[in-house]
């Protein structure tokens, strides 16, 4: 089955990551994937309640998911 409107993110430490999807080569069906390439970039680590000291890359692509999902509402 294919989905779509789909962000996948993966902390660059995250031991699931291989688990998950990391790459996409459909653009038709709007998948989004990300790894956020970083220390202390876990499991989950995008929904962890932000702080001042996160890493650039982290808070970036908090702020792209924050944006497509704006975009796809």
């Amino acid at each position: 089955m294919k989905s779509g409107r789909t962000f996948y993110v993966n902390g660059s430490e995250d031991p699931w990551q291989w688990a998950t999807m990391r790459t996409h080569l459909d653009p038709t069906l709007n998948i989004v994937t990300r790894i956020a390439e970083c220390n202390d970039c876990g499991h989950c680590c995008e929904l962890y309640n932000p702080k001042e000291d996160d890493p650039a890359e982290l808070k970036q692509i908090r702020d792209e998911v924050r944006m497509q999902i704006d975009e796809w509402l």
